[in-house]
C-alpha cells in the first residue's frame, strides 16, 4: 500500500512539472525567441569596423625631413578624422605586431622636385631681397647725378652767354665736370652689375618655372600621392608638400584601407587628386556608414540554432 502510494505521488509530481514547464514555455515563447534571435544575431550579422585595424610605421625616407614621432602624431590626427565620424576606435597603434598596417614614407621624383622649387624660391627670394635696395640705390645715385650734369650745363650756358668764365671758375668747372665724368664710370659699372645680378635672377625665376612647370606635369600624371596596397597590407605615400597635404593623404590611404573608394566630390578626403582638405564630407560619411554597417555573415547551417515556439 505504501509503495503504491508513493509511485502514485511521484506520478502526480512528474505531471505537475511536466505542466509547470509546459506553462513556463507559453508564458514566457516570445522572450526566449528574442534572446536566441538575439545571439543569432550577434554571430549571423557583422561590421568591418567591429574590429580595429592595427597600422605601424615602417620606412621613412630621410628626405623627407620627418621623425617618426612626427609621423606619428601626424597618423594619429588622420585616424582620428575617421574614428570621430564613426564614433568607434577604427584604427590601433601596434608596432609589434607583424600583421600590422605598415605605413612607409618613399621618397620619388615629385618630393624631388617639390625640394627643388623650395630651394630655388629661396634663392630666387635672397637674389630678390639684396637686388631691390641696390636697385634703389643706383636709381638715387643716378637722379642726383642727372640733377649735377643739369646744374653743370646750366653754369657752363650761363658763363658763356657772358662770353667765357674767369680762370679760377673755369677750373671748378672743369674739375666738376672731371668729377661727373667719373661718377658716370662708377654708375656704369654698377649698371652692369646690376644688369648681370637681374640676369642671374631673372635665369632663377626662370629655373623656377620649368621646375613648377614639371612638377604639375608630374602631379598629372600622378594624382594621388600615395598608395594602399592591399596585398601587402601597406600604406607608401610618395610625396608630401607640408603636414595638413600628408595628413590629408594619410586619411585618404586609410579611407581605402577601410574599404572606401573614391568620390568625384573636389572637397572630399576622398576624391582622387590631391588637396589639403582633412574634414570629411557628407559624401565622406556615407560610405563610411555603407562601409561600416553590419551585414549577415554567412556561416555554416549547422551552427545556426532555429527556435520555433507555438502558444
Amino acid at each position: 500500500m505504501s509503495s503504491s502510494i508513493t509511485k502514485k505521488t511521484l506520478t502526480a509530481l512528474f505531471v505537475v512539472i511536466l505542466v509547470g514547464m509546459a506553462l513556463f514555455i507559453h508564458t514566457n515563447a516570445t522572450t526566449i525567441q528574442a534572446l536566441a534571435q538575439t545571439e543569432i544575431n550577434r554571430y549571423v550579422y557583422k561590421s568591418v569596423c567591429d574590429t580595429p585595424i592595427h597600422y605601424k610605421i615602417g620606412t621613412i625616407d630621410s628626405r623627407f625631413n620627418l621623425t617618426q614621432n612626427e609621423l606619428m602624431n601626424d597618423l594619429s590626427q588622420s585616424t582620428q578624422i575617421w574614428d570621430k565620424v564613426e564614433g568607434k576606435n577604427l584604427f590601433d597603434y601596434d608596432q609589434a605586431n607583424p600583421d600590422s598596417l605598415t605605413v612607409n614614407l618613399t621618397y620619388d621624383k615629385r618630393q624631388q622636385l617639390t625640394t627643388q622649387i623650395n630651394t630655388l624660391k629661396d634663392q630666387a627670394s635672397q637674389v630678390d631681397q639684396n637686388l631691390k635696395p641696390k636697385i634703389a640705390a643706383y636709381n638715387q645715385e643716378k637722379a642726383d647725378f642727372e640733377k649735377q650734369i643739369t646744374d653743370l650745363n646750366s653754369q657752363i650756358d650761363s658763363w658763356n652767354q657772358k662770353g667765357g668764365a674767369p680762370d679760377d671758375v673755369y677750373q671748378q668747372l672743369t674739375k666738376k665736370q672731371q668729377d661727373l665724368q667719373t661718377e658716370s664710370d662708377k654708375l656704369n659699372q654698377e649698371a652692369q652689375s646690376l644688369n648681370l645680378t637681374a640676369k642671374s635672377y631673372n635665369s632663377d625665376i626662370s629655373n623656377l618655372n620649368q621646375t613648377i612647370t614639371t612638377f604639375n606635369n608630374a602631379l598629372h600624371q600622378e594624382p594621388e600621392e600615395g598608395l594602399f596596397d592591399p596585398n601587402n597590407n601597406s600604406i607608401t605615400i610618395y610625396f608630401s608638400n607640408g603636414q595638413n597635404e600628408l595628413i590629408h593623404t594619410l586619411t585618404h590611404e586609410l579611407g581605402h584601407s577601410l574599404g572606401l573608394d573614391h568620390n568625384q566630390n573636389e572637397n572630399s578626403i576622398m576624391y582622387p587628386y590631391t588637396s589639403q582638405n582633412i574634414v570629411p564630407t557628407p559624401d565622406d560619411i556615407t560610405a563610411l556608414n555603407q562601409v561600416c554597417s553590419k551585414r549577415y555573415l554567412a556561416i555554416p547551417h549547422w551552427n545556426l540554432i532555429n527556435i520555433r515556439l507555438s502558444k
